[in-house]
């Protein structure tokens, strides 16, 4: 009861959802990218990769271009080239995608520190170059208002890019030509071909448009997150990503809902820490949403799927009825 007094007031404050849309930026991109790929049936593990990469990439980029504008590219470049290695080898070579997503992301991991070290010396971080960060943007009028303007003012440009990248990716999935090309060979592949459309090539643009939105994604994390590049800073953000396009069934709305939940429960493990809880436990609370929302919207689809089969199953019994009769 104590510790539940001690937090409550925590937890209803405007710091605590500032923090919880600062924390939840990276989670929006990477959802925004998965819902892409999820909607092509494009499903991969290597979101975690691209944003380490990008992170990197992006960070090196500022330092030698001395311009955030240079490390915006740099970062987003290298998160869609390694976006289209994926998608060369899944899609055009039909190779096992999780055991390609494993080995693409254990080669970021490793990759990243190997060129942080032939580059500046350093296996650790990259706080020994002087790099470029994302600058925060207050917002006229709304950063005088008491409560609101904590909340929204004073985030990181990418923050708002990562609330605009919704409506971006909801538009593309569900309003442009595009998007309609998307989904349908995501759903059927043949039925698309059959219309004359290039599965194989329409998957690939859904793969690199996703690659971007995970750029921008690691980007934050190494340009605005914390100023400088950490090996392995991406730390499973990655996949709780993932997972929240996986609850969101590819729907971008819901992507965004389901990330600022799960950066609910990341903003409260971290109080929990602060208040001497056992932090064991506190790093546990986003991985344990992940497995019971999967859990739930997996048995929600069983039944979908039960009830589906079960009504073709009668209408076939009406038909050979109808036709007995």
């Amino acid at each position: 009861m104590n510790l539940l007094k001690q937090l409550l007031p925590l937890i209803f404050s405007a710091n605590f959802l500032s923090t919880v849309i600062r924390v939840a930026t990276p989670l929006i991109l990477c959802a925004m990218a998965a819902c892409i790929g999820k909607q092509a049936n494009v499903q991969t593990i290597t979101y975690e990769g691209m944003m380490l990469f990008a992170a990197l990439a992006g960070t090196l980029g500022t330092s030698y271009t001395n311009s955030l504008i240079g490390g915006i590219i740099t970062g987003v470049l290298a998160s869609v080239l390694l976006a289209g290695i994926y998608g060369y080898f899944n899609i055009y070579l039909d190779t096992y995608d999780t055991l390609l997503g494993i080995a693409m992301n254990n080669f970021s991991n490793y990759f990243t520190i190997f060129l942080l070290f032939v580059l500046i010396g350093r296996k650790a971080d990259s706080s020994t170059i002087v790099s470029h960060n994302y600058p925060i943007i207050e917002i006229p009028i709304i950063k005088d208002i008491p409560i609101i303007g904590t909340i929204l003012s004073g985030q990181s440009l990418v923050t708002y890019f990562a609330i605009i990248s919704v409506f971006v990716a909801n538009f593309i999935v569900y309003k442009s030509t595009l998007g309609l090309r998307i989904r349908s060979v995501g759903r059927s592949p043949e039925a698309a071909s059959s219309l004359g459309i290039d599965v194989r090539k329409t998957k690939m643009i859904a793969m690199l448009i996703s690659g971007v939105f995970a750029g921008l994604a690691g980007e934050f994390m190494s340009m605005s997150y914390i100023s400088f590049f950490t090996k392995n800073m991406v730390a499973g953000r990655g996949f709780i990503g993932i997972a929240a396009s996986n609850l969101a069934l590819g729907r971008p709305m819901y992507g965004l809902l389901y990330a600022l939940m799960f950066a609910v429960s990341q903003v409260i493990a971290n109080q929990l820490q602060m208040l001497q809880f056992t932090y064991q436990f506190a790093n546990m609370i986003p991985y344990i949403i992940t497995i019971v929302g999967l859990c739930i919207t997996g048995s929600a689809e069983m039944r979908k799927e039960k009830q589906g089969g079960k009504a073709k199953e009668d209408k076939k019994k009406d038909k050979k009825e109808a036709k007995a009769e």
